[in-house]
């Protein structure tokens, strides 16, 4: 069967070879059917965007505003103002219940303005920092 198949194939292989290089069609090549041709999709073309009209309206031009330079206020250096963690840790905490939770909830705008996430974090030189932060939350 196979053999079959590779005899039928190399007879149609001589026949297309035979069909290609003679002008004229052979009696063998008029039984064949035609090749069919595939041929490769073709892209469609590439189509630049229309450009942008014009504002039908006038656009407004921001003015230049005046605006006083930023100085940085330097923070006095605190001394610590607590002893330990713990004191300070306590001190946070009844800050925030005596503050009530709405007000007691902007301690952590106090922490992450300071750059920190949690108080475990602070640096023990900037507790005075904290403990400022804090009571100024309380006015």
């Amino acid at each position: 069967m196979i053999e079959s198949d590779l005899s039928r194939i190399a007879t149609a292989l001589e026949l297309i070879a035979s069909a290609l290089s003679s002008s004229k069609p052979t009696k063998a090549a008029k039984d064949t059917p035609a090749p069919v041709s595939i041929q490769a999709p073709v892209a469609a073309p590439v189509v630049a965007a229309p450009a942008m009209p014009a504002a039908p309206f006038p656009m407004p031009v921001a003015s230049p505003v005046a605006v006083a330079p930023v100085v940085a206020t330097p923070v006095a250096p605190v001394a610590t103002a607590f002893s330990s963690k713990e004191e300070m840790t306590q001190f946070v905490i009844n800050s925030y219940r005596a503050l009530g939770a709405e007000k007691g909830a902007l301690i952590q705008g106090v922490l992450t303005a300071m750059g920190y996430a949690n108080i475990n974090d602070v640096d023990p030189a900037r507790w005075g920092e904290l403990k400022a932060g804090i009571e100024a939350l309380a006015k």
